[in-house]
């Protein structure tokens, strides 16, 4: 089962309560949108002030910021208005070049409202919450623009509750309107950070990001080809972004954590320190490492001595083929955060939805 951006939406699950719909747009501006379903199949839809990231839903349109119930269409106006407007929007939020880039942003204008269309369709007009949440277990958190499409992390649970698969998924246009380069303003790859689903705990999880390598990395010749790394990080955002791997830091992003805590097999490469990461670690078994072209690999993350994140990586080439793969994952024997972990990964395309989804599998309570 892949999980849908509309029609499960967070609402058929493993909770009792309702859960919130968000929207961000990043980089062009800033904007969150929000809507909660209500009993009577109407939308409260809500802005974030973009000063403030996606920190509180201060609601509305345009100031005072007005929480308001509307229809689908209205929603979908509503959406626009806050993600797209120069009225809403302050300037200084554009970037120097946005009228030379005013093609893309028409594109993307058209593929959020598409997006939109997608979750409120279900969400608003379609079935009561009661019914909703018979039918189905899988929450779902914050979906934002990646490429020219969008893309969600979500969690799905059995009947009792239990967490059993967490993933990102991914409509195909998000393979579209990538950029070419590397970011002038950061360090490493390009960030899609992406919120878990508020409505359910499911540790040592906190968020998961897409990070997006257009030229690919070290070592050379084995992943320096364009590809995604999927981190399901086990460290809160707060802390990955104080790790430089840099002066005084480096130390700790190459402090081991025991081995017992680590897959047998795998190993530490020099060179794999990257910041707001840690260290990163590699099976030397798996067929890129012996004479085979790099498709899609699981690494281990570390910094200070504990894992930070778990991490399958696929290159760009292997999800044009619109995989189906699961591969077992390599254990450790003992585990130093109390939480779910994964037995298997998955990579695949359904070609009904037209959407990808990378997911860690199997989840058994440690």
């Amino acid at each position: 089962m892949v999980p849908e951006a509309g029609a499960r939406m967070g609402f058929r699950s493993c909770a009792l309560r309702p859960g919130y719909l968000n929207i961000s747009r990043r980089g062009f501006r800033d904007a969150t949108f929000s809507g909660r379903i209500l009993k009577n199949r109407v939308c409260r839809v809500s802005g974030a002030d973009p000063t403030k990231g996606l920190q509180g839903f201060n609601s509305g349109l345009s100031p005072p910021y007005e929480t308001v119930d509307m229809p689908l269409g209205a929603t979908i106006m509503t959406a626009h208005l806050l993600t797209h407007s120069e009225n809403t929007l302050n300037s200084k939020y554009l970037p120097n070049d946005f009228n030379e880039r005013g093609k893309m942003v028409s594109i993307r204008n058209v593929t959020l409202l598409l997006a939109v269309f997608m979750a409120f369709h279900s969400l608003c007009l379609g079935e009561d919450l009661s019914t909703a949440q018979s039918k189905g277990n899988i929450f779902t958190g914050e979906i934002r623009l990646v490429g020219n499409g969008v893309a969600w992390a979500w969690v799905e649970c059995d009947e009792k509750g239990t967490p059993t698969r967490i993933g990102a998924t991914f409509t195909e246009t998000a393979l579209s309107g990538l950029p070419a380069d590397l970011p002038a303003s950061q360090d490493g790859a390009w960030e899609y950070p992406l919120s878990l689903p508020v409505q359910v705990d499911v540790p040592p999880y906190t968020h998961i990001v897409i990070n997006w390598e257009p030229h690919g990395h070290v070592p050379p010749g084995i992943y320096d080809v364009p590809h995604f790394d999927f981190h399901f990080y086990l460290i809160d955002p707060a802390q990955r972004v104080k790790i430089t791997c840099r002066d005084s830091d480096q130390s700790r992003c190459f402090t081991k954590p025991d081995t017992k805590f680590m897959p047998a097999g795998y190993i530490l490469p020099s060179g794999t320190d990257v910041p707001r990461m840690g260290v990163h670690w590699v099976d030397p078994s798996s067929p890129e490492f012996n004479k085979q072209p790099f498709t899609k690999t699981f690494i281990y993350g570390s910094y200070d001595g504990y894992l930070s994140f778990l991490e399958p990586m696929t290159a760009k080439t292997y999800l044009d083929t619109k995989p189906n793969s699961s591969e077992t994952i390599k254990l450790p024997i003992a585990y130093q955060r109390h939480g779910y972990y994964p037995t298997a990964y998955t990579v695949k395309y359904d070609p009904t939805r037209k959407e990808y989804t990378v997911a860690l599998d199997g989840l058994i309570l440690r």
